[in-house]
Order: structure tokens, then sequence, then C-alpha cells
């Protein structure tokens, strides 16, 4: 019909229509919103507290702490293990299965513990002998020191928890009020494409559907937030990656 051409002949927006008019699509972008806000913000908390726990030389426990987190990296227990292990901890079918696995990344603890003893010595020194507490030396000298990093790992935690579906395959697929927006959306797109094959075949008629289509929608729409929320992160992404990488 005259080859193919860079502009579409009749632009439609009729496949983002056809996701967003879903009925469960609002609840399921508001549980993906809310599990991203949740684990960011309880997942820095917790990284940040570990780091900084183990940047401390005098820590009781500390190589043995350090090899036990480092053997979490290497050794993984697998799908069934995990699902066993879910389900003895009441997490199966939860919300919560969205946002206790997700808090702790040794990676992630490396870095920030990387960038905290890149913090010359003679700062701490200074403020203890100005009488500084460990409490407000966390808070006024190693906090705002962090903000680069600590604003890279939200960055990486957010795109990491938006595009997520396996968990809600695996952990809970069973519960509808629990979906996702990228597990609802996949639902979705397996669907157009069996429609699309049945529709092939001249088993169902009447019924215009492109799975292709819909998957570029689908791409759309859930690379979107990310791309509204990066500017405001990109001026810490390259510093907080790099910092602590150069030592004197």
């Amino acid at each position: 019909m005259g080859g193919i051409t860079f502009f579409p002949r009749k632009p439609t927006l009729e496949n983002f229509q056809y996701i967003l008019r879903q009925s469960y699509i609002k609840t399921a972008f508001a549980v993906t919103v809310g599990r991203v806000l949740i684990v960011t913000a309880l997942s820095l908390l917790v990284l940040f507290a570990a780091a900084y726990a183990l940047s401390k030389k005098d820590l009781p426990g500390r190589s043995w702490i350090i090899t036990v987190f480092m053997l979490s990296m290497f050794i993984t227990p697998g799908l069934i293990p995990t699902y066993i292990l879910y389900g003895q901890f009441r997490l199966l079918e939860s919300f919560w299965v969205y946002i206790l696995p997700c808090l702790f990344s040794f990676y992630n603890i490396i870095v920030i513990k990387s960038n905290i003893n890149s913090i010359p010595s003679s700062i701490f020194e200074s403020a203890h002998i100005d009488g500084a507490g460990e409490m407000r030396i966390l808070l006024r000298i190693v906090i705002p020191l962090s903000m680069p990093v600590l604003a890279t790992i939200a960055l990486w935690t957010a795109v990491g928890i938006w595009g997520d579906w396996t968990t809600t395959l695996y952990f809970a697929s069973m519960n509808q009020d629990l979906f996702t927006l990228q597990y609802y959306i996949r639902l979705f797109t397996e669907r157009a494409r069996l429609i699309e094959e049945l529709v092939r075949k001249g088993e169902v008629q009447g019924v215009a559907v492109n799975a292709a289509s819909l998957q570029a929608a689908q791409i759309m729409i859930t690379t979107l937030p990310i791309i509204c929320v990066y500017p405001f992160l990109q001026k810490y992404f390259v510093k907080g990656v790099i910092t602590g990488s150069v030592k004197e």
C-alpha cells in the first residue's frame, strides 16, 4: 500500500485508550506508585544505616558481618525456597511481599559505604573536638555530603521497582487488587495477542486488535513516569556513581 513511511498515515490513540479505560488500571497504578515510594524511602533508611555502621572500623564483628552480607550476593536460594520462605512469613498475596524483600541490597550498601569512607577523617575529628555527638555528626555532616549517592541509589531503586512484574507473577497473582501496573498491562498484551491470533485464524470476527501497537503503548505508559522523574535526579547521578571510587 505505498511502502513504509516515517510518519503513520492514520495516527490514533485508541491503543492508549484501550489500556487506560480498563477497570483495574487505576488500582494497579496506585499499587505501583505506592510501592515505589515506600520501598525507595525505607530502603534508603535501611541501606544508609547499615552502610554507616559498617563504615566504622571499631564496629564489633564488622568483618564477619561483611562476609555474611557478601555471601548473599553470590549464593541465592532459588525461586522455590524463596516461595516457601515467603509463605512461612505470611507474605504471599500480601502487599508486604512488595516491600520487605526489596529493602536490602549489599551492592548498594557498598556504594554508600565507599562514599562515607571517602569523607576525610579530619572532618569527623574536628566535629568531635567541637563537642558534636555521633547523631549530630550523622545529621549535619554525613547525610548532607552523601546526598548525591543517596539520590543515585533512590533512582536505581525506583527504576527497578517500577519495572518489576515478576514479583506479582510469582507471589501475588491470585489477588487482583495487588496487581502492579506492569503486570496488568502485560496481561492486556497477552490477551490482545491471543485475540489477534484467533482473528487471524478466522475463529473470531469483528474484532480489530493489534498486539504490537498495544505493546508499544505499554512501553510508553510505563516509561513516561520515570522519564519525568529522571531530570530532577540527573545532576546527582554521575557524581553519585563516581563518589568514593577515587582514593587519595
